[in-house]
């Protein structure tokens, strides 16, 4: 009975071993430290050369897989242009580059290397020194600058027309019948100040709440420590803004409806404005300063 027991333990422990060897990820690396495996590899197909642009699926994660970001969150399609990978050797850049198109893969990468080099911005605190990030990213197209630059013409006349037709459905809803300035600011004072007018260069304190026309809120100064100030009149803020601020004098509440073209325009803001978004802050203009 007892040799029976053993038997049936040294097969499971086998089964288990071999379960193991066969699941345990194994990848290549290249002379900087990046680490990848493939998914899919489709070697005879279409390969990016430096300053291609690529339509992607993208997400990434930290060592006890926090999801740091995700393509599918952000709208429209997601791109990246191929950068030389020996000025960014050891990054996600560099691993970008033993992709094909169709090709899906999984990469290892230096979490410090990928702030510092790829994104250019300090380092999070949450990222531990040493640490890698764990990159899935699937490659969907690769386009020439030329079929991209053909493509976004196309693109934006659509995007401009579908914005002007969701501004005039909102201003619709909203009964606002009123014309808009020459450069399409619409300006609405919810209440008069008493004070100070900005003039340019003048230092400004305001809250703001900033929206996209569905509502959704994008930004808030109530959600920071402290009101937002900026020098008035010097471009530090959208020129949407800026005009807007120009109407009010201390203790103004308006509301500021604007259009991409004094916004973000055709390239939006990061992941957070998408191009061709009409913006609506709801401004209150609370001290001018020397």
């Amino acid at each position: 009975m007892k040799n029976i027991i053993y038997k049936a333990l040294l097969i499971c422990l086998l089964f288990i071993s071999v379960v193991a060897c066969k699941n345990e990820a194994k990848y290549e690396t290249t002379e900087n430290g990046v680490q990848y495996r493939f998914f899919v590899h489709n070697e005879n197909a279409r390969k990016p050369v430096v300053g291609e642009i690529i339509d992607i699926n993208m997400r990434y994660y930290t060592e006890d897989d926090s999801l740091l970001f995700d393509t599918k969150e952000v709208p429209g399609i997601f791109r990246m242009q191929i950068k030389d990978p020996m000025q960014f050797a050891g990054t996600i850049d560099e691993g970008l580059v033993f992709m094909n198109e169709g090709d899906s893969a999984e990469f290892l990468v230096d979490a410090s290397f990928f702030y510092l080099k790829s994104k250019k911005i300090d380092v999070p605190s949450f990222i531990k020194s040493g640490s890698k990030l764990k990159f899935y990213i699937k490659i969907n197209k690769i386009l020439t600058i030329k079929e991209f630059e053909d493509e976004r013409s196309i693109l934006r006349v659509n995007e401009e027309s579908e914005e002007m037709t969701l501004l005039k459905d909102y201003l619709q809803k909203a009964n606002i019948t009123m014309n808009p300035s020459p450069t399409g600011l619409y300006y609405i004072e919810e209440k008069a100040g008493n004070g100070r007018k900005p003039k340019p260069g003048n230092p400004v304190v305001v809250n703001y709440v900033g929206k996209f026309i569905d509502g959704q809120i994008f930004d808030s100064s109530y959600d920071h420590s402290e009101p937002f100030k900026f020098i008035f009149g010097t471009g530090q803020v959208i020129s949407g803004l800026d005009e807007g601020l120009a109407n009010m004098t201390v203790g103004a509440r308006a509301t500021l409806i604007i259009p991409s073209i004094i916004g973000y325009g055709e390239k939006g803001k990061g992941e957070k404005i998408p191009p061709f978004s009409t913006l609506v802050f709801e401004v209150e203009l609370l001290n001018v300063l020397d």
